[in-house]
């Protein structure tokens, strides 16, 4: 939301590189592909230990008789690869659980899922006993003897809050605690209204005059965001958790974030996904989620949006080996998240404020984004790819589509020092908007001046034809 930045030009996607290795002795060794004169390849060993040697090898021999295990979707692969990387983020910096804002929108609700999944992936791997083993800095896991169900995990390690302005809607309260309910989080709802109206009084008394949305709209709607981040991070520090930041890759990418607001977290778990994803995951969780094999969900229903037996009761009949993994899902109350169309809710009510007409479509901006940042296309060839490219809307017309070519770069451009300051992202597909990983872009350059001057010229050369 802020819109405050240098412009600057040029991408700073590294270069891809190559690796080459050979199984000796039970090790391979990797070596890099030297990137220009003066740089010699460096070779490092490297050998897999692997957990399970028996398994591997059954692996292998599977694999050597053309049965090869099921790919996974594109879906579960997603919430698999975070759920994993939420769990060892979890041990490793020995936090006490996490943190999340939850608004009620698409964001906040994934970020939510995706802890829910990582609890039952972890007592699924690892049964009871070894949660508590792998866990074993956490207060509190497992107190009087219960046992420790999926539900009961979760609402251990998982907060989250749902924070209100004047601004918010009761569509957004209910869907943020059904969502909490369905997945045995614990919930609460804080009011930032007083906090808004201290902030306005007292921005009003130093400039002496009035705020108004006809001409502040931009710092009135950053403050409710801004007002957010203390209380969030007040629970969090007390309780000794990680504060998940909630933003996507979309609009990151054009700075579509209040920083020390919505960005506020130590980990953005999804940052690295753009918004068309996200929504279609969501909904695929909504009304199918997870399915394990078809051996499990042969146990007892056990909670919301679970056919299978309690963690606990998976390996009984193995001697307490984990079994397979359980299906997961469908959440019937990510419904009313679905339903609505995304928005910040920070203007007044009437006037109906979505994140589409702030901005673009997301499939037009997320098409607009992969061909210049992750494909290094300049502004006319993002346009012509753009009015080629089947997209999951309608494909917008020449002058339109130069518009928001033109919008995504001027935004891109202004918004690094944004991206500069977000919290560590999982790099997921390939492409990357962390600077820190993947893209890194100058803080004060050009702006795409000339390369924005010739798609006009162009546009409005093919327009008039």
């Amino acid at each position: 939301m802020d819109n405050a930045g240098g412009d600057h030009t040029g991408g700073g996607i590294p270069e891809s590189t190559e690796s080459s290795g050979s199984p000796e002795s039970g090790s391979l060794e990797s070596t890099t592909v030297p990137r220009g004169v003066g740089n010699p390849a460096v070779p490092v060993p490297f050998t897999p230990q692997w957990a399970d040697a028996e398994a591997v090898a059954e692996f292998r021999a599977a694999c050597s008789k053309g049965r090869r295990p099921k790919a996974l979707s594109r879906n579960e692969e997603f919430a698999e690869a975070v759920a994993l990387g939420l769990w060892d983020y979890l041990r490793k910096s020995r936090s006490q659980g996490f943190a999340v804002s939850l608004s009620g929108g698409v964001d906040s609700a994934t970020v939510a899922v995706l802890c829910w999944i990582m609890a039952h992936r972890a007592l699924g791997e690892l049964l009871p006993e070894g949660v508590v083993e792998a866990l074993a800095h956490v207060e509190h896991l497992r107190e009087n003897g219960d046992a420790l169900t999926p539900r009961a995990l979760v609402r251990r390690l998982l907060l989250t809050a749902y924070q209100s302005s004047g601004n918010s809607s009761r569509t957004t309260r209910d869907a943020a605690a059904g969502v909490a309910e369905a997945i045995g989080a614990r919930h609460v709802d804080m009011n930032i209204q007083p906090m808004v109206d201290q902030y306005r009084q007292l921005a009003e008394q130093v400039l002496g005059r009035p705020l108004t949305w006809e001409s502040d709209d931009i710092a009135l709607q950053n403050i409710q965001a801004r007002a957010r981040s203390p209380g969030i991070w007040l629970l969090a520090n007390l309780e000794g958790r990680l504060l998940l930041s909630t933003s996507n890759r979309s609009e990151v990418g054009v700075g579509y974030a209040t920083m020390d607001g919505d960005t506020s977290g130590g980990l953005a778990p999804i940052a690295g996904a753009n918004k068309t994803f996200l929504r279609g995951w969501l909904r695929w969780m909504e009304t199918e989620g997870l399915q394990g094999p078809a051996s499990a969900g042969k146990g007892h229903t056990g909670e919301a949006g679970e056919g299978h037996a309690e963690a606990g009761d998976r390996g009984a009949a193995a001697g307490g080996a984990p079994g397979p993994l359980p299906a997961l899902g469908p959440l019937p109350a990510l419904g009313p998240v679905n339903a609505q169309k995304p928005t910040a809710e920070l203007r007044p009510p009437g006037e109906a404020q979505e994140d589409e007409k702030d901005l673009m479509p997301y499939p037009v901006l997320d098409a607009i984004e992969q061909a210049a940042i992750r494909d290094r296309m300049s502004p006319l060839e993002v346009w012509r790819t753009l009015l080629t490219t089947p997209l999951e809307c309608e494909t917008p017309p020449p002058r339109q589509a130069a518009q928001y070519v033109d919008t995504f770069f001027r935004l891109w451009s202004r918004t690094q020092w944004k991206r500069e300051r977000l919290a560590p992202s999982f790099h997921l597909d390939d492409e990357n908007l962390d600077p820190r990983t993947w893209c890194r872009f100058p803080i004060l350059a050009g702006g795409y001046k000339k390369e924005l001057e010739e798609l006009w010229r162009v546009a409005e050369s093919e327009s008039m034809r």
